[in-house]
Order: structure tokens, then sequence, then C-alpha cells
């Protein structure tokens, strides 16, 4: 398990007979009290498999947890992401860029700079996340590198 002080979520790595599996959770970064880890859930989770393809879980937990709460105001201040469009939140929809995009707390995201940030962390401010095939689809993590702007 790997919990930050400084990201927007936490990972759980999961050793099986095919492969290593990972559970990213979407989440604030951690603090320690009372001798507990404790971060705020924020429901929408990423399973990435051991071929390195993904998928985006939970949302319709999202989705109605957001109905309950005001969460979503202090959710998108922390995204530090463009502010957007009319996309659900965890759908996964191409641009006219060729990228692959999906929504965060309302937030557009890259997919690969999600699935680069999962596993690598923060992304320099004067780097970029490119496809090493070229193909923009290709999301897999073994197909991503940064690249200097």
């Amino acid at each position: 398990m790997y919990f930050y002080k400084n990201r927007w979520f936490n990972i759980i790595g999961q050793f099986k007979k095919d492969g290593v599996y990972y559970y990213c959770n979407i989440a604030s970064p951690y603090i320690i009290e009372d001798e507990t880890i404790k971060y705020v859930d924020y429901d929408l989770d990423l399973r990435v498999f051991p071929n390195n393809t993904y998928k985006v879980l939970d949302k319709g937990e999202y989705k109605y947890h957001m109905k309950k709460s005001n969460s979503k105001k202090e959710s998108r201040n922390n995204m530090n992401r463009t502010q957007h469009n009319q996309h659900e939140e965890g759908e996964q929809y191409l641009k006219s860029d060729g990228e692959v995009y999906t929504t965060v707390y309302n937030a557009e995201c890259r997919v690969c700079e999600l699935v680069w940030e999962a596993f690598n962390g923060d992304i320099p401010q004067d780097y970029k996340v490119v496809h090493i095939d070229g193909n923009k689809l290709n999301n897999r993590l073994d197909n991503l590198k940064l690249e200097k702007r």
C-alpha cells in the first residue's frame, strides 16, 4: 500500500498468480491521527491489470455520494486540471487532438496523464506525457514516457 501526503490518490498492489494488479483510490492526501491512517475517499477508482490495461470503477457510487454532499466544490478546487464540459464523471471520450480524456470531479483529464501519475507521481511542469508508439489510444503504462515541452 502506498499513501501520499501531497498527492490525491493512494495505491494498493495485489499480487496474484497471473501478475500484479493495482487499485488506485482517488482520495485526499493522508494524515496520521491516533495511530490511524486517515484520508477522504472520493469514490472513483482506477483498476490496473497486469497487462497495463485499466478500468475506471465505482462511477455509480461516486454519483450517489456527490448528490448527497457538497464536496463537489472542494474537489473541483483541489484538482489542478482544466475545468470543462458536459461529459459524465468517469466517462472516457476522444477529442479532436486524438487523445482520450475522462472527467474526474468535473475536471477534464488526459487519461495518459492519470495513468502516468498513478504509477510515477507528479508530472514536472516543463514535461508532458507522450505515447511511445504514437498511438494516442494506447494508454498502457509501458507505452508512456515523459518528454520535455
